[in-house]
């Protein structure tokens, strides 16, 4: 998400989407509502994850 600040826009570290880190030949992805009102897009393994960080 963009900041109006430039110093803290210079110093971000950017993300770049990767799809080959996802297998999802088996365990399918779902759409999944992982704190009220935001959801992800996941297969079991990742959304624990998710939930897991979230604690």
């Amino acid at each position: 998400m963009p900041n109006p600040n430039p110093y803290v826009e210079r110093a971000k570290k950017l993300l770049v989407y990767d799809p080959s880190v996802h297998d999802y030949s088996v365990d399918l992805p779902q759409w999944c509502e992982i704190i009220p009102g935001h959801f992800v897009y996941g297969n079991e393994r990742e959304l624990d994850g998710y939930r897991a960080e979230i604690g």
